[in-house]
């Protein structure tokens, strides 16, 4: 669907670094108690958020492909409708969640 191999390099830079910044800097910030894991922990979140990420993008993609439509919604006309803002936040939110309580980060 029209995905660079570049841009999906980008995403995932993109899902380590602010997965770095909130896991090391904003958390931290808000709670006194926690204490910012080691790098290899950070950088695994991170990969995982970003291609889960991917794929909730590629998926929302193959429907709007499926349904012969170019955007999603005329809610926002010319992002590709609001699904398109949301579809990696939707796939990615309930794993980060399960990866936060279930992995230790520490």
């Amino acid at each position: 669907p029209g995905k660079t191999w570049m841009g999906g390099f980008g995403a995932l830079l993109g899902s380590v670094l602010g997965s770095w910044l909130w896991l090391s800097c904003i958390a931290p910030a808000i709670n006194n108690h926690w204490v910012a894991p080691a790098f290899l922990p950070v950088l695994l979140y991170g990969m995982i958020l970003g291609v889960v990420g991917l794929v909730g993008d590629l998926c929302e993609s193959l429907i709007k492909r499926d349904l012969e439509q170019k955007d999603s919604a005329l809610l926002l006309p010319g992002f590709g409708g609001l699904l398109d803002l949301l579809d990696s936040p939707l796939f990615a939110a309930p794993v980060a969640y399960l990866l936060w309580v279930c992995l230790p980060l520490a």
